[in-house]
């Protein structure tokens, strides 16, 4: 709070004037008359005492006032009431000092996921996939099992990848890893495992898994579908099948499948003409699926 309040001072009463000295003893001899035009001399002051008033100055007081009253009335005015003295102010209390704001707490992490991926990363994943929180945790359980198949070293190597599914290697299994591995350092780290099975979340649009389908059958990865890129991918699944398929079929197939998806005259399928193609073809995102992603718990 501010200074202390200084308060004025409403006057000091007026001392009472000490009796002239010898007050109170027997009067002294009648001093001789003085002629009357020369005025009495007052008594000089005793030192500490206030001089006391006179007479005339007494006198001239309520004259000031009585003249003072007398032209108010002449002005047709009323005598301004004598004020009051002023009360002391009290100071105001200064404002409160600003507060600084609590720093907010941070967002609660996951107490499954490892330390390393914290609550901004998490709820990123959340954003960028078809998974909610529940879902990334649950994945990440089913990743330290597959990471631990061979080597527990905290990421999914191709070995691992394909004793997962079940498969053995080929050329589709291969290019799903690929896709899986975004920055090709020949492992899937947990991220890149969470996105890369969005697409196969009931969740994930026509749209999102045609475009996978898409990088599939892009075996050179120069974004399109060549005439050989698709004739690789078909005489490669029916070799791994055991079906015999000569020459003549596998070109009569590949200029159908151009035809229908509107790229006849074409040496490459665009990501459009692709999309057209897989809803003619439906069953072409067959395995595209995968129900338990679509389970919380």
């Amino acid at each position: 709070r501010g200074g202390p309040v200084l308060k004025k001072s409403m006057g000091c009463g007026a001392s009472s004037a000490k009796p002239p000295s010898g007050a109170g003893a027997q009067p002294a001899e009648p001093a001789a008359a003085k002629p009357a035009s020369e005025p009495t001399p007052a008594a000089p002051p005793v030192a500490g005492e206030k001089p006391a008033p006179t007479a005339d100055a007494a006198a001239e007081k309520p004259a000031a006032a009585t003249a003072s009253s007398s032209a108010s009335a002449v002005e047709g005015k009323a005598a301004p009431a004598p004020t009051a003295p002023a009360a002391p102010v009290e100071p105001k209390p200064l404002a409160d000092a600003p507060t600084t704001a609590a720093p907010k707490a941070p967002e609660k992490t996951s107490s499954v996921l490892p330390k390393h991926v914290g609550a901004d990363e998490l709820g990123q994943l959340c954003q960028a996939t078809n998974f909610d929180r529940k879902q990334v945790e649950r994945l990440y359980e089913v990743f330290k099992v597959i990471s631990s198949i061979g080597r527990d070293d905290g990421f999914i190597d191709k070995l691992e990848f394909e004793q997962s599914l079940g498969l053995r290697s080929s050329l589709f299994v291969d290019r799903i890893f690929q896709i899986f591995d975004k920055n090709r350092d020949h492992n899937i780290a947990f991220d890149e495992f969470v996105h890369g099975l969005s697409v196969f979340s009931p969740r994930a649009t026509r749209e999102e898994k045609a475009a996978f389908a898409y990088q599939i059958y892009d075996i050179d990865g120069d974004g399109k579908i060549s005439r050989e890129d698709l004739r690789h991918m078909v005489r490669t699944t029916v070799s791994e099948r055991k079906i015999d398929v000569s020459d003549e079929q596998l070109e009569e197939l590949v200029s159908v499948t151009f035809s229908q998806a509107g790229a006849a005259g074409s040496d490459h399928l665009e990501l459009e003409a692709f999309t057209s193609l897989v809803k003619q073809r439906p069953a072409m995102l067959a395995n595209m699926t995968i129900a338990s992603l679509s389970v919380s718990r």
